[in-house]
């Protein structure tokens, strides 16, 4: 007869298993997240695992086209530009300029703005007033016009580029964390934490932040999008990253001319952008709702 305990109890998911295993069943999003893996890891390892040298110039193999075509090469994979670099490789280490620097970017923005935006909250009188004065102001220019004002203050260049993007992203993220926080401070179960003595750092990491968790997975969704979008704009614009750095809008601006003689090298670094952000969103919205079930 087997040994069968009858008296088991029955594992309940914490939140965050809830939210996986919901996460997971998702095929859609579960093929979006492996995209995003596979990304990173060309961000990580992009100098080993690059065919060639992004920078190399080959006079002889001027506009090759992908391998696909009749005239192409599989040792040049994706074509070469009108210098005869390969494509591939300076997609694969424009990953680090573009998708890499939006990481970065974002995660600074979500400390900043997540530490100011719950001060703003939790403070009273004359000082949350005013922040939220100047976010509202703030948040009524679009984040790409605002990096433009900064850069023409700062001077063009990437690393200047990134900086105006970071300033432009932090009132996003003041902004929705601040209305976040002030909405669950109205709540029963935060009055009942006061009445039991919580100070403000228990009442934020118990109370708030395992209710903000939706809010967040938002914001940070938006801003890696965005922040892709502004690298790559003024990359095009010229604002940006600087030839020869094989940042994609870069790549963009230096190839409109080759549309009609060589489409690929439009095409190319334009799809690396749209599929990255289309990932990007596919996966934080799928998150977005496993959160909601985790939470309920």
């Amino acid at each position: 007869m087997p040994n069968v305990n009858v008296f088991a109890d029955e594992h309940i998911l914490s939140p965050a298993e809830q939210a996986w295993k919901h996460f997971s069943s998702q095929q859609v999003a579960m093929a979006a997240l492996w995209a995003l893996a596979v990304l990173c890891l060309f961000l990580v390892f992009a100098p080993i695992l690059a065919p060639h040298d992004p920078d190399l110039r080959q006079a002889h193999l001027l506009l090759q086209p992908p391998s696909w075509d009749e005239l192409g090469t599989v040792d040049y994979f994706l074509g070469t530009d009108d210098l005869g670099r390969d494509i591939l490789s300076r997609l694969m280490h424009g990953i680090r300029l573009t998708f890499g620097n939006a990481l970065l970017v974002s995660f600074i923005a979500l400390i900043i703005g997540t530490t100011i935006g719950i001060f703003a909250a939790i403070s009273h009188g004359l000082l949350s007033s005013v922040l939220h004065h100047i976010m509202d102001t703030a948040l009524s220019i679009p984040s790409l016009l605002l990096a433009i004002i900064f850069i023409s203050v700062l001077g063009p260049g990437l690393e200047h580029s990134l900086f105006a993007i970071l300033l432009a992203l932090i009132p996003q993220f003041i902004r929705g964390i601040y209305i976040a926080v002030d909405q669950e401070l109205q709540k029963e179960y935060i009055i009942a934490l006061r009445l039991d003595g919580a100070n403000h750092y228990r009442i934020v990491r118990y109370g708030i932040f395992p209710n903000i968790t939706e809010t967040l997975v938002n914001l940070v969704t938006r801003a890696v999008s965005s922040a892709i979008i502004d690298i790559s704009a003024l990359g095009f614009l010229g604002l940006g990253a600087q030839s020869p750095l094989p940042e994609w809008g870069a790549m963009l601006s230096g190839a409109t001319d080759l549309i009609f003689i060589a489409p690929w090298t439009v095409i190319l670094p334009g799809l690396s952008i749209l599929f990255t952000i289309f990932m990007i969103n596919i996966v934080g919205e799928s998150l977005r709702q496993s959160v909601i079930v985790g939470i309920d």
